[in-house]
């Protein structure tokens, strides 16, 4: 998504959601004096066959100033762009010529003696001072400078007014109901997900109910061919794992969630080739973390639009029982955050444009991480025996993961300051999804940069209510609000 859309969506998003009252007040009432005095002028001098020469021009002149003014109203209300050129201070200066005319017209009315025209002179007096009032508004107001300082000051008004408004208020309930129907009404008659890479989406999908820690009792029901079906999480991951025992172990993220998946729901019964994983594990040990950086900042990896394979291999490894080369891969991932932090990078020639390490790999592998140094249950319970070939009694990391811990708090901070004016990050919402993931870790949600986020989120959600219209992103969106809402559940 690019910027400029990104942009326009939390625009429009707010205005559905935030009414600046007094500015509207103030101009629809602006509007009401110039149009029903101009009016009324006209009424009165024309039945006395006055309104001929200045006093035409100078009124007619008054009409053309309402009509300004009431586009600018609606310009700044649902911020079409009409004056982005010439900006508010042509408005403001037709408004005080237009209350100058007005002015020199009331002086003018004072040489008659009726009530009705003395009353029309009062009421032309509150409307200069309504109209010379507007002028300033909007002359103090005006977004000349570039667009850059339009849209700065439209998120501004925006954090400000989250600032005053509990998370709660969001409505984080609302996106989830919405995206969840959506997510229910794409799965297939055959019980899988997505149509290009059905495993892979298939197994986000199940990713995702083990993040909520359903059961694999857990179930919703579906309409297929005009009759209601009752689908569960089992049926999931037994179409997965079905899957999982005929296909080839490769080294990308989209073919190793699958196998991930199961194994959060059950590492025992695990059946997959181990010889192919075996290949890949060696080829870990001569894998560096400058190795790892280089590849995620080549212009070839990164116009491939592929994520890095490392964070989904790490936490196989553990659940495996592997704990050599999970702690070779969470080294890696650690120290990876460290030349991001130190931006050591005299070790490889890159680019200034090519320092930074995207949001979404960042966001990527510190979730990664924390995956790796928490003792999840599976959802299968396993009883560990002696006799079986896996080790299911797995090492402790709470070494790792006190040293890892001290280190996240600061890429924590790292990646909270990468949040944009828009309250996302890279204006991507699998980015902002990971981050505000990562940023919510071990912290207290009731934060201005949780505030913005969420709202960002708001804002790209689809009509139909996902994210997207894609599946694996809409589940990664799910997760981190789910998060959340838990939190603010549990702090009420």
């Amino acid at each position: 998504m690019s910027g400029n859309e990104s942009y326009s969506k939390v625009l429009n998003y707010s205005r559905k959601r935030t009414i600046e009252s007094l500015e509207i007040i103030y101009l629809v009432v602006t509007v009401g004096f110039n149009l029903v005095i101009t009016q009324s002028m006209v009424n009165s001098l024309g039945s006395k066959g006055e309104l001929v020469g200045l006093p035409f021009y100078a009124l007619y002149f008054e009409y053309f100033v309402i009509i300004l003014l009431l586009l600018t109203f609606l310009d700044e209300f649902f911020k079409f762009g009409m004056f982005f050129s010439i900006k508010n201070r042509v408005v403001a200066i037709l408004l005080l010529t237009g209350a100058v005319s007005t002015f020199l017209f009331s002086i003018g009315l004072q040489t008659n003696n009726t009530q009705n025209l003395e009353l029309l002179s009062l009421l032309y007096f509150v409307n200069i001072m309504s109209t010379v009032i507007a002028a300033g508004y909007f002359l103090l107001n005006s977004q000349s400078k570039s667009e850059t300082t339009h849209l700065i000051s439209q998120f501004k008004d925006i954090k400000e007014e989250l600032k005053r408004i509990p998370l709660s208020d969001l409505k984080i309930d609302e996106l989830i109901q919405r995206a969840e129907k959506w997510l229910f009404s794409k799965q297939d008659t055959s019980g899988t997900w997505g149509e290009k890479n059905p495993l892979y989406e298939t197994s986000e999908v199940g990713r995702l109910f083990v993040d909520l820690k359903k059961p694999l009792s857990y179930s919703w029901t579906q309409i297929v061919n005009g009759e209601q079906e009752t689908r569960t999480f089992e049926q999931i991951y037994y179409l997965v794992l079905d899957v999982i025992e005929k296909i080839d172990i490769e080294p990308t993220y989209e073919k190793l969630i699958p196998l991930l998946f199961i194994l959060n729901v059950d590492p025992k019964n695990a059946a997959f080739n181990d010889e192919q994983l075996a290949e890949i594990t060696k080829l870990m040990f001569d894998f560096s973390e400058w190795d790892f950086v280089n590849e995620i900042q080549s212009k070839e990896f990164l116009a491939s639009g592929k994520l890095p394979y490392i964070p989904v291999l790490g936490p196989i490894y553990k659940l495996l029982g592997q704990m050599e080369p999970a702690q070779l891969l969470a080294d890696i991932i650690a120290n990876t955050f460290n030349i991001v932090l130190n931006r050591s990078i005299t070790r490889f020639n890159v680019t200034a444009q090519e320092e930074n390490i995207s949001n979404l790999f960042l966001g990527l592998l510190f979730n990664s991480l924390i995956e790796m140094t928490t003792d999840n249950e599976p959802i299968v319970e396993i009883k560990p025996s002696k006799d079986e070939g896996f080790a299911f009694d797995l090492p402790s990391f709470s070494d790792t993961e006190l040293r890892i811990e001290t280190r996240l708090e600061k890429v924590k901070e790292y990646i909270r300051n990468q949040q944009g004016i828009e309250g996302g990050w890279d204006n991507s919402v699998y980015a902002t999804a990971l981050c505000l993931r990562s940023v919510i870790h071990n912290d207290s949600v009731e934060r201005d940069v949780v505030k913005y986020a969420v709202y960002f989120l708001g804002a790209q959600q689809e009509s139909n209510g996902s994210w997207n219209n894609d599946i694996a992103i809409t589940c990664e969106v799910l997760k981190t609000l789910h998060k959340i809402n838990s939190q603010i559940f549990y702090t009420r």
